[in-house]
């Protein structure tokens, strides 16, 4: 039977599942890593693993969920090279991986509260969209949280404990926290307030020019977080907010099972097969592989439900 390696790149570490064409999991790997330098190293370990898996030889895909910034670090050509010319190699931005992981029957929007604050749509056209906002995200936050701190006592003792900026984003989820009742900080809360009702109007804002997208879910370390709830709690009734389905890994693994499915049907009528790419100065994957995902029930309902969290 066949199988599809979804693979999901984070700050510091990296997440992949093995998918048969049924949906069902029989594989899962978590390495962590430090910067880009160990990037490599651990998906070439993670490769070696999965040659001595039992389906190993059965792989027919692999899809890499990364950001722009990881595209120039991976050694594609060894990659392919290690997986062998009869496996798939699609490489999709990372948001993508996430939002048909969460969303994987139909449009959507995702409003990503990481490092950077960013908002991906893929509508149903099956146009996928990357937008960066410049408030909001973990590193104007350190920024901004110093500002703060000049007219709050509270906040400033509580930055006092992260003196360096890497400290101070580890711990902003619980920093945000002095904004929430009961007994919130007013300065801090003035702002949360402020910044979540600009986030949730660009949310809904954009969701009502893009034909089909009616649903929005949330990811990011700063989700949930008292900014995240405010943003929901802004949206609610504009947009329907449900459970992520699937995490961003076997979002990564559906679009390779995706793309055996659209080819499997193009040989049967002798047409050019699909490889799942666009362009290399476009950023997103093939609306003919997201369509034929949209298309795909029945591993949906397969998935174990303990993967699901």
């Amino acid at each position: 039977m066949s199988h599809f390696l979804g693979i999901h790149l984070g700050r510091a570490s990296l997440k992949a599942r093995l998918l048969d064409e049924h949906g069902s999991s029989s594989g899962l790997w978590e390495k962590r890593y430090r910067g880009t330098s160990e990037l490599s190293e651990s998906l070439f370990s993670l490769l070696e693993e999965l040659s001595q898996h039992p389906e190993g030889s059965n792989l027919r895909a692999v899809v890499v969920g990364l950001d722009k910034a990881h595209r120039s670090f991976l050694p594609m050509s060894e990659i392919q090279n290690r997986l062998g010319s009869e496996v798939s190699l699609l490489t999709v931005p990372a948001p993508l991986a996430i939002l048909l992981g969460a969303l994987p029957s139909g449009p959507g929007l995702l409003l990503s509260l990481g490092t950077d604050l960013k908002l991906v749509a893929l509508d149903s056209t099956h146009v996928y969209r990357e937008f960066r906002l410049q408030e909001g995200g973990g590193q104007w936050w350190v920024g901004e949280l110093s500002k703060l701190a000049e007219h709050s006592t509270r906040l400033s003792r509580a930055l006092s404990d992260h003196t360096s900026p890497a400290r101070l984003m580890k711990a902003l989820p619980q920093i945000l926290e002095l904004g929430d009742f009961p007994g919130p900080d007013p300065v801090l809360k003035a702002r949360l307030d402020g910044l979540s009702l600009t986030i949730a109007e660009s949310c809904v804002g954009l969701a009502s020019r893009l034909p089909g997208v009616r649903r929005l879910v949330m990811s990011g370390f700063l989700h949930p977080s008292s900014l995240s709830q405010r943003v929901s709690e802004a949206c609610d009734g504009a947009l329907s907010q449900p459970e992520p389905q699937f995490p961003a890994e076997v979002g990564a693994a559906l679009l390779g099972l995706a793309l055996a499915k659209e080819n499997q049907e193009r040989v049967h009528l002798s047409k050019p097969l699909e490889s799942g790419r666009l362009p290399a100065t476009q950023w997103g994957v093939s609306p003919v592989l997201v369509r034929r995902l949209y298309r795909l029930r029945r591993p949906f309902e397969k998935f174990p439900t303990e993967s699901r969290k």
